[in-house]
């Protein structure tokens, strides 16, 4: 998620999402929703005080810091494997860039998940897309990670 940096426009948001099926449940809410080669490859608005870099692909980073606005925070939810390199050096010291990490559901960002939820800006009725019944189906599930990450949100286990 991307937060637009005027502070005379109400708060709005940008979705990068690489998967069509999560595209299309983000644009029940997001005000403007890109695939990921739409939004690297045009320069799409900006610049941002808010970037939540979820993928784990850590080189968006570096794209994308370009893209924010002065004293913007940067936030790295997601895990990964590749190393962090960062090329745009002088624009973090220069704009005075804040790049933090969140250990996401464990680092207590459920306050800010129920207040959109409250402001009806993220339905949470939607964002579990299955149930998955028992073991058996968690295993078959996961042996198909990029079928998972194409047709699924959240997934919930009932044992």
């Amino acid at each position: 998620s991307l937060q637009d940096s005027d502070q005379s426009l109400p708060p709005s948001v940008d979705v990068v999402e690489p998967a069509e099926f999560r595209r299309r449940f983000a644009r029940k809410w997001a005000d403007r929703v890109h695939a990921v080669e739409e939004f690297l490859g045009t320069g799409a608005s900006g610049p941002y005080d808010v970037m939540v870099e979820a993928s784990g692909s850590l080189g968006n980073l570096d794209v994308c810091l370009r893209r924010m606005a002065a004293n913007a925070r940067i936030v790295l939810l997601a895990r990964g494997v590749e190393p962090l390199h960062v090329g745009a050096v002088d624009h973090i010291v220069t704009n005075g860039l804040c790049i933090t990490g969140s250990r996401g559901h464990l680092g207590g960002a459920f306050e800010n998940i129920l207040s959109l939820c409250l402001a009806e800006k993220l339905p949470l009725h939607e964002v579990v897309t299955g149930v998955l019944q028992g073991l058996d189906a968690v295993h078959s599930t996961l042996e198909r990670p990029l079928l998972l990450s194409e047709q699924h949100c959240k997934l919930q286990v009932r044992l």
